[in-house]
């Protein structure tokens, strides 16, 4: 899971909430593009959007046990990710979204191809879910979703 809370104003008091849920679901939980708020709730690690991908050797070094993500949009972002030690990547927009954070989408055939050319896991985002069938050049598929828990 990752805890994208650009623009949220009670994101801090969300964080904890969050972890919460994704430890009784067993999974990971990064936060996006803040260290400090990662320690604050010992997140596991963070989620680097593609502008800030270049910082990856440094969080690396400095938080040696954290997972370590960002975000791509093109092949040479993706062999980017890969030579800074990203963990995995998310690759956006596979298919074309409604999302307001979607770019132009990339395709499919595209995507894969793009996929097979790294050896870091890529995760396809953008239009995909449940039912999208997944190609094996992708570890698995990532959507952006927004909800509102009445008991959190």
């Amino acid at each position: 899971m990752v805890f994208r809370h650009f623009g949220q104003a009670d994101y801090k008091a969300l964080a904890p909430h969050m972890r919460a849920l994704a430890l009784a679901r067993g999974d990971l939980f990064l936060v996006g593009a803040d260290t400090r708020l990662a320690q604050n709730v010992s997140a596991d690690g963070v989620h680097l959007p593609e502008r800030l991908a270049h910082t990856l050797p440094r969080l690396r070094k400095r938080y040696p046990g954290w997972w370590l993500s960002t975000s791509a949009h093109s092949l040479s972002a993706l062999y980017q990710a890969q030579q800074w030690g990203a963990d995995f990547v998310f690759l956006s927009s596979v298919l074309s979204s409604d999302s307001p954070s979607a770019g132009r989408a990339i395709g499919l055939t595209r995507a894969c191809t793009w996929a097979r050319r790294v050896s870091v896991p890529v995760y396809a985002l953008g239009g995909v879910d449940a039912h999208t069938p997944l190609p094996s050049a992708f570890a698995g598929y990532a959507g952006i979703s927004c909800w509102k828990d009445e008991g959190t």
